[in-house]
């Protein structure tokens, strides 16, 4: 807001606050420009589609993970609203390319491609023991631990 003198007392000045538009507003509505303008100019990926062999970059909780068609991706997690069978399509892609051309962006538009992965096991990796200390102290805990997987099966992997 700018602010500007209306009155000049004694000692004291007195501003009056004139409204005017925000810098974020202002930010909001370039961002908006710039997305119609990148989304009216999609990239020519022709070389990719008569590739043969696509790989593609995904990021899973913004873990990235480099997979085919056919790879099978274990998630160092457990999906709790995920049941075995259920097919998830990823939209969160930075990289697709081939053995001779590559298009990587953050995120790349998701009318582009088309990548799916269906839950085939959830489960656990086998129980260790783990010790657990604390600094100068001689004291040593033993914990079993078992952590949880989930394991995915990428079905498809094409563009659009």
């Amino acid at each position: 807001m700018n602010l500007i003198p209306r009155a000049l007392n004694s000692a004291k000045t007195c501003f009056q606050r004139i409204p005017t538009r925000s810098f974020t507003t202002q930010f909001a509505l370039l961002q908006n420009q710039q997305k119609q303008t990148i989304s009216s100019k999609l990239p020519d990926l022709q070389p990719l589609k008569f590739e043969k062999d696509l790989y593609a970059t995904i990021r899973i909780h913004n873990r990235p993970y480099l997979i085919t068609e056919g790879d099978k991706i274990i998630l160092p997690f457990r999906l709790k609203n995920a049941e075995v069978g259920d097919v998830f399509n990823f939209d969160d892609v930075t990289t697709i390319g081939s053995r001779n051309f590559t298009y990587s962006d953050t995120p790349i538009d998701s009318s582009l491609y088309s990548i799916k992965a269906t839950v085939i096991e959830k489960t656990k990796k086998p129980m260790y023991t783990k010790e657990i200390t604390k600094r100068r102290q001689r004291h040593v805990r033993h914990v079993n631990v078992k952590h949880d997987l989930t394991v995915l099966r990428v079905s498809e992997l094409k563009l659009s």
